[in-house]
């Protein structure tokens, strides 16, 4: 049986990560200026695999693909798509800590 706050706090999850999905898979679209292409597809490529992580609710591995990302291009994006990875695991409770 459902917690009578349930339903709120599916809500709220599946809001936070529709929020940071269209976010992350652009992350570093305005890098061009501050890291090298190469640097920039790769942090891309990171990017995008910890959105299809975050879907699965592996929030630790989401947050480790960024934080590799935001070493080869530190961009905003990438920094707010981590706070995002953190408002998950603060509404879902399902990481084992950060």
């Amino acid at each position: 049986m459902l917690k009578r706050d349930e339903p709120f706090r599916v809500a709220r999850l599946v809001a936070a990560l529709s929020a940071c999905a269209l976010l992350v898979a652009t992350a570093p679209a305005g890098a061009q200026t501050t890291c090298p292409t190469a640097n920039r597809a790769r942090a891309v490529r990171l990017a995008k695999h910890a959105n299809v992580l975050m879907g699965e609710k592996k929030y630790d591995q989401a947050m480790d693909e960024l934080r590799s990302a935001y070493a080869l291009c530190p961009e905003a994006k990438l920094r707010h798509a981590m706070g995002c990875v953190q408002t998950a695991i603060r509404i879902d409770g399902s990481a084992s800590g950060i």
